[in-house]
């Protein structure tokens, strides 16, 4: 199996059997935590503006994002994964559009190229398994990072997922970096950029449940050229 995984959007993107996305802070954590909300899809924007005219032409559609880790102004919430948990009735079939600084930003960079997976620690096994199961060899992991700059964050989930596979791999250098990140602890990872902007945000409960590990056997995925994932449910998850 060939895993290549991209530090950032800027990267040269290769083709993959299927792209792994991931925003730990907060993007993909959020977009699993909405599909725990029982949304019924989330679409993924990387315009403002494109997002709330969608909602001008259909109310019944929430509105989610931020720029700067600040919610969008106009908007129904924020990035919260936690916010979301407190609005699950608001959530429960609604279709979802998300737009984010850098998550949204990377999703743009893959989607037309294959399907997409949103990864967060809080569902890494569950993506691992379907990957398993599906018998793909030749995976991308597209890492958004924070403002075209690497995040510790994201390459650190990067690895925790590849740590998953003990069949021969084939990684590039960003992968072989990734396993090596990976074997650092959560507190040394909480001293990344992005974590310590949250935590000056007043965000603290946000960044510790991003780091919860295996809490849900769903994940978000949408087909090639489309924007909006749906949820995929792993051996009966919650």
């Amino acid at each position: 199996m060939k895993i290549n995984v991209y530090n950032t959007p800027t990267d040269d993107v290769k083709q993959h059997d299927i792209y792994i996305l991931i925003d730990i802070l907060r993007a993909t954590s959020t977009i699993t935590t909405l599909f725990y909300c029982e949304a019924k899809k989330v679409s993924l924007f990387g315009d403002i503006e494109k997002a709330k005219q969608q909602k001008e032409k259909d109310n019944n559609i929430i509105l989610t994002g931020e720029r700067n880790a600040i919610k969008v102004e106009g908007f129904d919430y924020g990035n919260s994964p936690l916010e979301m948990i407190l609005n699950k009735n608001n959530i429960k079939n609604k279709e979802i559009i998300i737009t984010t600084t850098n998550g949204t930003k990377a999703f743009q960079k893959i989607y037309e190229k294959g399907e997409v997976i949103a990864l967060s620690n809080l569902n890494i096994k569950s993506i691992y398994e379907y990957i398993e199961n599906k018998n793909y060899n030749n995976i991308g992991v597209m890492c958004a990072g924070t403002n075209n700059n690497l995040s510790l964050e994201d390459i650190y989930a990067a690895g925790k997922f590849i740590n998953f596979f003990k069949k021969d791999l084939i990684l590039n250098d960003s992968a072989k970096l990734a396993l090596n990140i990976s074997n650092q602890s959560k507190d040394y990872i909480k001293k990344s950029d992005h974590s310590q902007r949250l935590i000056k945000l007043g965000l603290i409960e946000d960044l510790n449940y991003c780091f919860e590990e295996n809490v849900y056997n769903f994940f978000g995925k949408s087909k090639k050229g489309e924007k909006s994932m749906y949820k995929h449910i792993i051996n009966g998850g919650v």
